[in-house]
């Protein structure tokens, strides 16, 4: 017998805190060739996610409603670290898709992708304390 899982709701103030530090995280990784919505569903499953269609470029950022407890409520900082999460996801969603054979995935491709993620890197990271 498994046990009963608790949830905590999320609230629309952390919904609109999980909206903009995708808009930042976007920012930030010059993500800026996708049109993003967002949605604030009802799933227990994940506390966020993202997905995708490539061909026209949107994607969708979800926050879930309610999040599996852990023992403490839940907090703006875990709202920010899962925005950033998705970012990242959709930073990396080339790579993904090559390696499901989605897009093409030759070496040159591959390579190619991951240079454009060492770039951003590296322009982030590198100007990040300059600031």
């Amino acid at each position: 017998m498994t046990a009963k899982k608790n949830y905590s709701a999320t609230t629309a103030a952390q919904f609109e805190i999980f909206k903009k530090e995708v808009a930042k995280w976007i920012n930030v990784f010059g993500i800026k060739g996708w049109l993003v919505e967002f949605q604030w569903v009802d799933s227990g499953d994940t506390r966020a996610g993202v997905s995708w269609k490539m061909t026209g470029r949107i994607c969708c950022v979800r926050l879930s409603r309610k999040w599996e407890e852990r023992g403490a409520p839940i907090s703006n900082d875990e709202i920010k670290r899962s925005a950033f999460h998705e970012c990242c996801e959709l930073f990396l969603s080339r790579l993904v898709m090559m390696a499901e054979g989605k897009i093409c995935n030759n070496s040159d491709c591959v390579t190619e992708e991951t240079h454009n993620v060492i770039r951003v890197l590296e322009n982030v990271l590198f100007s990040w304390g300059k600031k």
